[in-house]
């Protein structure tokens, strides 16, 4: 059995030519685009590059302050109802928001899909037609979201014990269940 490497690309290349140039039709890229658009909508953008600093300047930071902060600012919340009433449903709004761009992402999907299998350009019948495949999908992935991000978040919290302990910064992280999870050294 011979495996060819030039044919399969040159077949993809002409057919790529063929549904974005020709012919060439403006409406068909923004078509495909707002599809793709949707299809990534969950997903996580951003990046950037920067002056990250050096490893110096992160053992400079102030732990204290930062790991007083959560405690200060749930007091404050609780001397102040209305604030925590608003930052509440502000916290329900963001995680609606995020199930709703998880949803259409789920859907966008497999309209991008259905367009670049098929060399088209279709926003309303991939919609419907692949509707029970992108419940599914969106089923699966609001469900793994929430098995993954709990246990994360838990141990995430158990490593910045054993993390900042290692700097060495004075301080006394309470635990959930009041106490001193790590003495003052």
């Amino acid at each position: 059995m011979d495996i060819e490497l030039i044919a399969p690309l040159a077949r993809g290349w002409e057919r790529m030519k063929r549904g974005l140039f020709k012919p060439f039709d403006l409406g068909t890229w923004f078509t495909v685009g707002f599809t793709a658009f949707l299809a990534d909508l969950a997903k996580g953008g951003g990046g950037g590059g920067g002056n990250r600093g050096s490893f110096d300047d992160f053992r400079n930071i102030g732990w204290r302050e930062i790991l007083d902060f959560p405690y200060l600012a749930w007091e404050w919340l609780i001397e102040n109802p209305l604030w925590l009433v608003l930052a509440g449903f502000g916290l329900i709004l963001i995680i609606a928001l995020m199930v709703v761009l998880l949803y259409v992402s789920s859907r966008g999907q497999f309209m991008f899909l259905d367009n670049v299998v098929h060399v088209r350009a279709q926003v309303t019948r991939p919609w419907r037609e692949f509707r029970r495949e992108s419940h599914s999908l969106f089923r699966w992935r609001l469900g793994f979201i929430t098995v993954v991000l709990l246990p994360i978040s838990y141990t995430f919290r158990a490593f910045s014990v054993e993390f900042l302990a290692q700097f060495g910064d004075e301080f006394a992280l309470i635990g959930l269940d009041g106490q001193p999870a790590l003495e003052a050294k």
